[in-house]
């Protein structure tokens, strides 16, 4: 069996993907996240930033250091705003109503 196969079998068993993923889905994670590292390396940074910060953590997440982190970002205030769901699961149908009202919320505070 390839490694992607058996990635996908495992992910869907554990519920990172739904029964129905098939491996073209995960083709198209594995090119984003590709993408995403390429656009990190070439990125030249910025100045510090002057707005605010909400930061969305999901509960899996046990950083400790993240206001300090995000506070060297910017001269704005940082928020970290806590889901109830793992970070693999955090933009899943139970989840997206959870975070839609969090962005509509920090968009109305700037």
């Amino acid at each position: 069996m390839a490694i992607k196969e058996a990635f996908l079998l495992e992910a869907r068993r554990t519920g990172l993907m739904p029964q129905a993923a098939e491996i073209t889905d995960l083709n198209g994670i594995i090119r984003g996240m590709r993408q995403a590292s390429a656009l990190m390396v070439e990125w030249p940074g910025c100045s510090q930033l002057r707005s605010p910060i909400s930061f969305v953590r999901a509960s899996d997440n046990e950083r400790t250091d993240l206001v300090k982190k995000l506070s060297e970002l910017t001269q704005g205030k940082v928020k970290i705003v806590i889901v109830s769901s793992p970070h693999f699961r955090m933009i899943n149908r139970e989840n997206s109503r959870e975070l839609a009202l969090l962005v509509k919320d920090t968009l109305k505070l700037q």
